[in-house]
């Protein structure tokens, strides 16, 4: 507190401006991991949110490592310029740039997982003349913004992620499936199976279809675009849930994806393809064994989606899911409270 004396004459008190503090980098790294688990506790449920007039919107943003080549994550604040997305590449106020963006500087393409679905996006840093606009745009959420910019020993950069075109105009026409992969992939890319969540790659989108690589052995699997998109009849004519896999049949005609892609490959490919398309939004997967397939709403499902095991019933599993989920929210708020008092009494001193 100090005392100065205004233009009237009077005595009045000041209190000095105080520099914003940051919490300890082991409780950012923290939070990171918490909000992550939180989202893939509750399946995506909780961890997004969009962004409004006061408050800054949070996006989950799929890379592909410069080094591994397998896919990267990471959950960052994020508001709408027209159709662009932007955000900025702030490491939690720490020196060193954030993985994701040396990750986009390598491999521009992308995908942000928003609340209200996904887009496939192509990055850049803002130019000189974008850059002042947006940062100010920023600031309205944080107003110690500039204070927070100067601790780094660098330029904190503003990411503009932009909608990304499936391919470029006058390209041929795309079916929906081949659509859908190629505005949601960004190859290579590593996935994993349902349920034992072991490695496989997508490796390859071109014009003529995808190569997933398969197992230990990295085995290629070729699928053609006439394959891919005879799925979408297949399963619109079934009706209802379909077996990726397995001895069923129904007067002699084919009822699982794998006897369906028999007429087109050899290899039983339905488990490792049900990752790829659920991802891409063409299907919806039960969550319990056998794996079944639902084509989704959007690609136009017959019948009904009653008795879809994922849709209607609360398992054991995701009973845990969520009770991870509340445990880590409750960590985080208590590590904060106890950071805040920590502070609180090295003032008082």
């Amino acid at each position: 507190m100090a005392d100065h004396r205004a233009s009237d004459g009077r005595f009045v008190t000041v209190e000095p401006t105080r520099a914003p503090r940051l919490p300890p980098r082991w409780f950012v790294r923290a939070a990171w991991v918490i909000h992550r688990a939180i989202y893939s506790g509750t399946g995506g449920r909780l961890g997004l949110r969009s962004p409004t007039a006061d408050r800054w919107g949070m996006m989950r943003l799929r890379t592909v490592g410069r080094r591994t080549g397998e896919e990267r994550t990471a959950i960052l604040g994020y508001f709408e310029d027209g159709p662009d997305l932007v955000t900025m590449a702030m490491n939690g106020w720490a020196g060193p740039e954030p993985a994701w963006w040396l990750n986009l500087q390598a491999r521009p393409d992308a995908t942000a997982d928003l609340a209200d679905g996904s887009r496939a996006v192509h990055a850049r840093a803002a130019d000189k003349d974008e850059r002042p606009r947006l940062w100010a745009r920023w600031a309205v959420y944080d107003r110690d913004l500039d204070a927070y910019a100067a601790m780094r020993s660098r330029e904190t950069q503003v990411v503009i992620l932009e909608p990304r075109p499936a391919l470029q105009a006058g390209s041929r026409h795309l079916g929906p499936v081949e659509h859908a992969i190629r505005v949601t992939f960004t190859v290579p890319v590593t996935l994993r199976t349902l349920g034992q969540g072991k490695p496989f790659v997508l490796s390859m989108i071109d014009d003529d279809g995808i190569v997933l690589l398969l197992g230990d052995g990295r085995r290629p699997a070729r699928l053609t675009w006439q394959c891919l998109e005879s799925v979408v009849p297949f399963l619109r004519a079934s009706a209802g849930w379909v077996p990726a896999g397995g001895k069923f049949s129904v007067a002699g005609e084919p009822v699982t994806l794998d006897q369906h892609l028999k007429g087109y490959l050899k290899r039983d490919v339905a488990r490792w393809l049900a990752v790829v398309l659920r991802d891409a939004g063409v299907v919806e997967v039960s969550e319990e064994p056998p794996l079944r397939l639902l084509l989704a709403e959007r690609f136009g499902r017959g019948g009904s989606a009653s008795g879809a095991p994922a849709r209607r019933d609360w398992d054991a599993a995701r009973r845990l899911r969520w009770a991870a989920a509340i445990i880590a929210v409750a960590v985080e708020v208590a590590a904060f409270i106890a950071w805040r008092l920590v502070l609180r009494h090295r003032r008082g001193r």
